[in-house]
Order: C-alpha cells, then sequence, then structure tokens
C-alpha cells in the first residue's frame, strides 16, 4: 500500500493565527477595545459558523461589525480579519519533504 494523500490541519499547524492581532486590527475602526472585540466576536460561535459554510463572508462581516459597532470597508475588514495568520516554517518545510518521501515509499 502507497501513500497518496497526507492531510494537515491548518490552525496552529501548518500556520499559526491571533485572534488578539485580528481584535487589535480591528479595533482601528471602533470605539471597543481589541479585548472588548475578542469578547464581543471571538467568544461566539461566528467563526466556526463562517468556516463550516453556514454563513456567508457578508453575513460574517455584517454580524461582527454589528457585534463591535465596526466602521471600515469590507477590505478593511478583510485584511484585519485576515493577516491574524503567519506560517509555521518547520511544518512548511515539512511539506515538501514529506512529498517526495511519499514518491519512494512502499
Amino acid at each position: 500500500m502507497s501513500i497518496t494523500t497526507v492531510v494537515f490541519d491548518f490552525g496552529n499547524v501548518l500556520g499559526f493565527f491571533s485572534h488578539k492581532k485580528a481584535a487589535e486590527q480591528l479595533s482601528a475602526y471602533t470605539h471597543l477595545t481589541p479585548e472588548q472585540i475578542k469578547t464581543a466576536y471571538v467568544n461566539t460561535d461566528l467563526e466556526d459558523e463562517f468556516e463550516a459554510g453556514r454563513i456567508s463572508s457578508d453575513e460574517f462581516r455584517q454580524q461582527v461589525r454589528q457585534l463591535c459597532h465596526l466602521q471600515c470597508t469590507d477590505a478593511e475588514f478583510d485584511l484585519a480579519v485576515a493577516d491574524m495568520f503567519w506560517p509555521n516554517p518547520e511544518a512548511c518545510e515539512l511539506v515538501p519533504i514529506l512529498k517526495s518521501a511519499t514518491a519512494y515509499c512502499c
């Protein structure tokens, strides 16, 4: 039997993320502090609903904007939220090694 697929979890495996960083960036568009933003939306199930596809990007933005009293464009919102990720170099370096190893496996 040969290995044809290796699956990685993204969050804190291939890439790291920080809700604190996202909240700090969103705080530029509201009177709320980063901690209040985290409490308002990170401690809800909104991200899970969005990531599972149960709500759209527009619905996610609208609900977070409402909860956090945000005054920003879609582009500003998207950048503030998406810019909370950065790569895990050790795991990322492992991916091509595993790819070449599976070619010779079994």
